[in-house]
């Protein structure tokens, strides 16, 4: 399989998880507490789960969610990248996504010696889309050497 078509299945993945991500934001409260115990148990027991995604919309200020997700992540031993998305989009009234993102290190530093890897993208301009896919497949380089 070429580094292409592993970089795509990766991102038609991802996709997935996006989407899967779009439906549980707009379900109960039940079905949340059920999606969020069905995904942790998720992220622990995948033995193949090389590293997750954090997509973190860096057009609002850090929610507390973004940041408990973070949290959990780290503290679960969970490898993890930050994936700093809609750089391009500014609200009105609303610090610049760079000053958002910012914040939000600073915020995980408060707890944290080191930051996980991140990136910074736009799907409008393609900022970062290279080195996200760049990434994914040096994970999956590691991983094929580690497994």
């Amino acid at each position: 399989m070429t580094d292409d078509r592993s970089c795509a299945d990766a991102v038609a993945h991802s996709q997935i998880a996006v989407q899967l991500l779009r439906r549980y934001a707009k379900r109960s409260k039940d079905l949340r507490l059920e999606w969020n115990d069905f995904t942790k148990d998720y992220l622990l027991n995948r033995e193949t789960l090389a590293n997750v995604l954090l997509l973190i919309d860096a057009s609002i200020p850090p929610t507390q969610v973004d940041l408990e997700c973070a949290d959990w992540l780290a503290g679960s031993q969970v490898p993890f990248a930050l994936v700093f998305t809609k750089l391009d989009k500014r609200k009105k009234g609303i610090p610049s996504p760079l000053e958002n993102i910012d914040v939000f290190k600073e915020a995980l530093m408060e707890e944290w010696e080191h930051l996980p890897f991140s990136l910074e993208t736009s799907a409008l301009k393609n900022t970062g889309r290279q080195e996200l896919l760049s990434h994914i497949a040096s994970l999956r380089v590691l991983w094929q050497q580690e497994h």
